[in-house]
This record gives C-alpha cells, sequence and structure tokens, in this order.
C-alpha cells in the first residue's frame, strides 16, 4: 500500500519500477457531477491530469492492461432507455462527465499507439459499505435518521443504483480478457429505481418515517432524471450478472 497521489508522475513511476506490474485498475479521482461545477480546474486537475499520469506510468513501465473508472454520466441526457455502450456521449451535462469521457479517449489513445488493453467501466449509481456521504442512499438514512426533512425534486430523479459487489464481481472478471484489447462495459444492476422506492425501504428498515419537504423545486442544469443500463454486453463478454437487488443492497 502506497499513499500517494496518482498526479506525481515521478512518484507513480518510482512505485512501477519497484514492482512487475501486469494489471492496473485505475479507481482514483474526485467524483460529483454537480460540485464539478463548482470547481472546474480541480476536477480536470485529479481526473484527466491523473488518469494521463497512469497511463505513462504504465507505458514507460509495460503494462500490458488497465481498466479504468468512468461513469453513467457521460451518457448526459438522453432519452434512449436502457443506455448501451454504443449510444452517444457528446453532449454531456457538467464537467465531471466531460472529464471522464477524457479518459475514456485516452485509454482509447494507449490502446491505438502501444496496443495496451484498455476497458473503460461505465459505473452506475454505486452504493454500499464505504460509499461517499453525499451520496443518495448514505444521505438519505442519515436524514431519516436524525428526523431532517429530505428537499424534494420535480421531476423525481430514477438511479440504476448498483451494489459495490457487484461492481467488484464485473471487475474481477475484466482480469480474463485477451491482451491488445479495447472495450467499453456498463456496470449496472438494470433495473432503475425511484428515489421514492429508496425512501420506503429505508423507512421500513428504520422503523422511522421520513420527513419529505411539501414543497418542491428543480434539478440543477448538471443533473439528469434517469439512468438506466443495458448490461448485456457485460454479460455476453464476461460471463458477469449482478446478485444484490436494492432491498438486500440497502439492508
Amino acid at each position: 500500500l502506497y499513499n500517494t497521489d496518482v498526479r506525481k508522475q515521478k512518484a507513480l513511476n518510482d512505485i512501477f519500477k519497484k514492482h512487475t506490474i501486469e494489471f492496473v485498475y485505475h479507481l482514483a479521482g474526485r467524483g460529483g457531477v454537480s460540485p464539478s461545477v463548482a470547481k472546474p480546474f480541480y476536477y480536470l486537475d485529479e481526473i484527466v491530469k491523473g488518469t494521463l499520469s497512469l497511463y505513462e506510468a504504465c507505458r514507460k513501465n509495460s503494462v500490458a492492461s488497465v481498466v479504468n473508472a468512468s461513469s453513467s454520466s457521460v451518457y448526459g441526457i438522453s432519452a434512449d432507455y436502457p443506455y448501451s455502450e454504443n449510444a452517444p456521449t457528446d453532449s454531456p451535462t457538467a464537467h465531471y462527465p466531460a472529464y471522464k469521457k477524457m479518459t475514456e479517449l485516452l485509454g482509447h489513445t494507449y490502446h491505438h499507439l502501444y496496443g495496451m488493453t484498455a476497458i473503460n467501466v461505465r459505473f452506475f449509481s454505486v452504493y454500499g459499505p464505504r460509499g461517499r456521504p453525499d451520496q443518495i442512499i448514505y444521505k438519505f438514512t442519515g436524514m431519516i435518521l436524525n428526523g431532517k426533512t429530505i428537499p424534494w425534486i420535480t421531476p423525481e430523479p430514477v438511479r440504476d443504483f448498483t451494489y459495490v459487489s457487484d461492481i467488484v464481481d464485473g471487475l474481477m472478471c475484466m482480469l480474463t480478457l485477451p491482451k491488445h484489447t479495447y472495450d467499453i462495459f456498463n456496470l449496472a444492476y438494470g433495473a432503475p429505481h425511484k428515489l421514492s422506492e429508496v425512501i420506503t425501504i429505508l423507512e421500513s428498515l428504520s422503523g422511522k418515517n421520513a420527513r419529505i419537504q411539501t414543497t418542491s423545486h428543480a434539478p440543477p442544469n448538471s443533473d439528469f432524471p434517469k439512468t438506466y443500463a443495458d448490461i448485456s454486453h457485460a454479460q455476453k463478454v464476461l460471463g458477469w450478472k449482478p446478485k444484490i437487488n436494492l432491498n438486500e443492497g440497502i439492508a
């Protein structure tokens, strides 16, 4: 375990020199769609520079394969549900998805130039142990338990929530991909849920009623109403299938 920063090229390169590394999972980078609008240069540095630094370390040290954590947010606002990996991703709603798309393009660049295996994985609303406290399930749980009022958005957001162990299983399946591969995979449960459904589950599990704001407000321009993944490509190529439904995962 090295506690360092992927943007620090020398530190990263020194680590790679000490070990024979064949396979890299690149999961670093600041999360959050809306916050990226307020700090665009910070997110650019963390996500794009960090990814470029990592790919360069891999190139210099003959790493064969890289799996890059992308995001469902790259699909932007689309009426074409469920999202398949070949859907358009050229209309981002905020800096975060724009930068995540840039990391996908970097993967293709290193695959094309150096024959590196580059896999981009689009995660859909991952939740579970050690989740970020600003994410919906953690946030709403805290508000219900502490008797705080949950703000309400209209139209009601819908998300394809995915339990973290299913994500890990999908990532591990990628170890079997042939060398010199470039591909993109959606990892999701493949069944979207309204936020009201999340609240109902939380109320049942906590034994407490949620306090919901009686007036609603519109979502920020950076947001999108719904995410819903087509996971058939991952099922076919990786032999992967999610196991944990929303009730089990929240419990």
